[in-house]
């Protein structure tokens, strides 16, 4: 009997797992990763300077300040208003920022909110990315022929284990808590906002208490690490939790935890988990670390 029938019949110690469920999930997650400009496209990252500078491989010259970002260009250039069409699962959420258009010839100035981000500027088939994270200004460079995209090998998994679909309990706090946390940058800091403890019985009977961040759809984020990281898997993962019933119960599937940004490239700014989200198991689920195709 195959792993997938066993799976799809269940067995005495649970369920049966849906697989093809799993998979079209799966599928649509590395096609939203492969979009043109969606994470695989990254290819820089800059913070700007307080007085005008040039960047290294950009046109232009470039500073931010606390009233806003700013680059000056000759009409050589070649950039200009992004007014593409791409769909917010680029990575790129947009709440929160508001362009402030061209002011002077050569001249275009943005403002964005902390840690909202904004598809700024084209330059060419390039993206020029605008985010604010603790406080500064940074831009990213989206090229839709970065090797990480053009030659992505898709993103390895463990084997499906209906183990890991593991019964939990949410425990909404009375008041939000909002903590400063490390980042995927060693020279960023940024706030998290913990609404909620989750507590996840794990499948050797123990119980373990996570701290997890509300999402608009009623469900929960919760960034983790476990034993697993830096051997098979990246620094850290984030698994989703759908809303819970009345008396706050909820399935949390393992298998579907994910890498964060940062793990396929060196220009992610993705905060880590607060310093007690530690899973002390193998969590023997989800994405594996992803192979890199470049730096």
């Amino acid at each position: 009997m195959s792993i997938d029938s066993d799976l799809h019949r269940g067995t005495a110690a649970g369920p049966a797992y849906p697989v093809s469920e799993w998979a079209q999930w799966h599928a649509d997650r590395e096609r939203v990763l492969q979009e043109q400009h969606g994470w695989l496209s990254l290819t820089g990252f800059h913070w700007l300077p307080a007085t005008p500078a040039a960047l290294e491989g950009l046109p232009g010259r470039w500073q931010a300040d606390p009233t806003g970002a700013r680059g000056s260009f000759a009409a050589g250039d070649g950039l200009q208003l992004w007014e593409g069409s791409d769909s917010s699962s680029d990575g790129i959420h947009e709440t929160g920022a508001h362009e402030s258009g061209v002011h002077e010839a050569g001249v275009h100035e943005a403002v964005v909110d902390e840690q909202g981000s904004l598809r700024w500027l084209r330059w060419g088939e390039r993206q020029i990315e605008l985010a604010r994270r603790g406080g500064r200004y940074a831009i990213r460079i989206r090229d839709p022929h970065a090797s990480a995209r053009t030659e992505f090998p898709g993103v390895p998994t463990y084997p499906l284990d209906p183990v890991w679909r593991r019964p939990a309990t949410v425990k909404p706090r009375s008041e939000p808590e909002v903590v400063d946390v490390d980042t995927a940058r060693s020279d960023l800091r940024q706030q998290a906002r913990l609404d909620a403890d989750v507590i996840v019985e794990l499948p050797d009977g123990s119980d373990v208490q996570l701290a997890a961040t509300a999402g608009a759809d009623g469900g929960w984020s919760i960034l983790f690490h476990d034993t697993t990281n830096g051997v098979d898997t990246a620094r850290w993962r984030v698994v989703f939790a759908s809303a819970p019933d009345t008396a706050g119960q909820v399935t949390i599937d393992f298998n579907r935890a994910l890498n964060m940004p940062f793990s396929f490239s060196d220009f992610g700014t993705c905060p880590a988990p607060v310093p007690g989200n530690v899973i002390p198991v193998a969590v023997t689920a989800g994405e594996l670390a992803p192979v890199r195709t470049s730096r």
